[in-house]
């Protein structure tokens, strides 16, 4: 099953006419590694992620916001970093990842909404 930025890669090849080897063997990694990107099998990491970006770029195609947001929505795991953190944050952070299999559709609305509103 193909990730977001998976279906991404996938259309952005199709586009610019490349296979999937030949793309792979530009960015120096094998066919299967690059497959496995695109089914997220593997993880999209940050040199990977330039890397296609980058190869996008060199075929003149500008999509670097696209694939850095497919990124993002095709991550399946993420880390928070409390190194510096006082106790409070550190307590919501676990409270919030040992309780996120609970949550409701609702609540992530609100929670989506409350950590959002300061960044409009």
């Amino acid at each position: 099953m193909l990730t977001p930025f998976g279906k991404k890669v996938r259309k952005l090849r199709i586009d610019v006419g490349v296979t999937l080897k030949s793309m792979a063997d530009s960015m120096g990694v094998t066919s299967s590694y690059l497959s496995a990107i695109e089914t997220g099998k593997r993880a999209v990491t940050d040199p990977v992620l330039n890397s296609i970006i980058g190869y996008f770029s060199g075929a003149g195609v500008n999509a670097k916001d696209e694939l850095a947001k497919a990124a993002r929505d095709s991550q399946q795991s993420v880390e928070i970093n409390l190194s510096g953190k006082n106790q409070n944050a550190r307590e919501v952070a676990m409270a919030f990842a040992r309780n996120f299999d609970e949550l409701s559709d609702e609540e992530f609305t609100r929670l989506r909404e409350l950590l959002t509103k300061n960044n409009k």
